[in-house]
Parts: C-alpha cells; structure tokens; sequence
C-alpha cells in the first residue's frame, strides 16, 4: 500500500506539481496530497517518507522491457542507467553527446521521458 501511495504523490507532484512555480506552493500540493491520504486512507505522511525522502518513478530502468514497467527508482540505479542508455546513443551516432550526468539532470531526464511517452 505505502508503494502505491508513494507512486500516486509522484504522479500528482508530476501532473500538478511540475506546473508550480514556487517552493510554497510545491510545499502546499504536498502537505494537501498528504492529507487527503491520510484522510481517505489508513496510511500515515510519516509512511511515505520512512524509507526514502525522494520519489522518482521511470518506466525505462529495464533495458528492452516491453511492455515498459513503471516503477519507483531508487536513486544510485539511475545515474549507471542513463550513463547506458546515454553510451548506446553515442555509439550510433555521427555526433554524440559528451554529457555528465548529475542529479538535476538525472530527474530532467525523468521529466523529459514521462512527457515524450504520453498519447498525443
């Protein structure tokens, strides 16, 4: 149940919270998601940050994988992943990319790959 919550406020945070323009406002989308949860739900806010205080879901973690699995990511497997799929596209190409891949640019990359696999 935690990781189906956990999964729900990434995708509000992506839906509605990507469109907030302020840290007051993220902190209201949070502290509202949060209640509702607790609210229409039997877990608790402390549940979901027990384990880990980030949630970041990707559907690109399995090389290959059809269909694609959407899941949370843990962190440290990102980078490697990225740096992979990052390899594979400099080794076909007449022009790669030399990128260095840190943490803002690891979650732009999440960003970036929900958006491009939504129906048009």
């Amino acid at each position: 149940a935690v990781q189906i919550a956990r999964m729900w406020v990434h995708e509000n945070r992506c839906v509605f919270g990507d469109r907030l323009i302020n840290d007051d406002d993220k902190n209201w989308l949070k502290d509202t998601l949060e209640s509702n949860m607790e609210e229409f739900t039997s877990l608790k806010r402390d549940m979901l940050w027990a384990e880990k205080s980030e949630i970041i879901c990707a559907d690109f973690m399995i090389h290959g994988a059809d269909p694609r699995i959407y899941e949370e990511v843990k962190i440290p497997d990102l980078q490697p992943m990225i740096e992979d799929y990052l390899a594979e596209y400099n080794s076909e190409s007449k022009q790669p990319m030399q990128l260095v891949i840190f943490g803002d640019a690891m979650l732009h990359v999440v960003k970036i790959a929900r958006v491009l696999r939504q129906p048009s």
